[in-house]
């Protein structure tokens, strides 16, 4: 975990970010971001009426792990690995 915030910007197609984190950086806090990003992604799914129509998308509303410094849009995935596991 780092100082500072990165954003990062998918634009069209499919993008995933992955969170590579260890088992002292699962925090209440990061959980806490991990099932609100959960919302927000079925949420931005049915908006845009399906996967296929989130990733035709250049632009989009911004989600933040302000637990982690990291800001995203137009992101269509997270992978999490925690110690090496998914």
């Amino acid at each position: 975990m780092g100082d500072g915030n990165d954003t990062f910007v998918g634009g069209a197609g499919n993008d995933r970010l992955e969170l590579r984190l260890s088992s002292a950086d699962i925090t209440d806090a990061v959980r806490a971001d991990l099932a609100a990003y959960q919302a927000w992604a079925a949420a931005q799914v049915a908006t845009a009426g399906s996967s296929t129509g989130l990733a035709a998308q250049t632009a989009g509303e911004t989600f933040s792990f302000a637990s982690l410094g990291i800001s995203m849009s137009v992101v269509e995935g997270v992978t999490v690995t925690v110690d090496g596991q998914q």
